[in-house]
């Protein structure tokens, strides 16, 4: 997400406070900027679940879509719950490289 004082959280990041970082991300940043993913089983994002399996969900902005298998529920055709997925499994890819490359060493 964008954040109206990129500073701060550059000060807050430096001292460790990550846990703050993610409040202020969560709550104060530009909304439609805003992505979140929870991923239940931190397996990747699955479009169609198994029954006993959790399932994954993504923030973008002001709409967040559940990924439970079940896109009448969510009043999408299948299509258009397999283009959402595939739009939110690039993103959370590209958000995992580059946490990725600012932990790996010499990168």
């Amino acid at each position: 997400a964008k954040y109206a004082a990129p500073s701060l959280l550059t000060d807050k990041i430096a001292k460790k406070n990550y846990r703050d970082v993610y409040i202020d991300l969560s709550s104060a940043s530009i909304p439609e900027t805003k992505v979140f993913v929870m991923d239940s089983s931190a397996d990747g994002l699955v479009a169609r679940p198994d029954d006993n399996s959790g399932y994954d969900t993504v923030d973008r902005g002001p709409a967040e879509v559940a990924f439970d298998g079940d896109w009448k529920k969510a009043k999408l055709s299948e299509d258009e719950y397999m283009k959402s997925f595939s739009e939110a499994d690039e993103t959370y890819a590209r958000i995992l490289q580059l946490l990725l490359a600012q932990v790996q060493p010499g990168t």
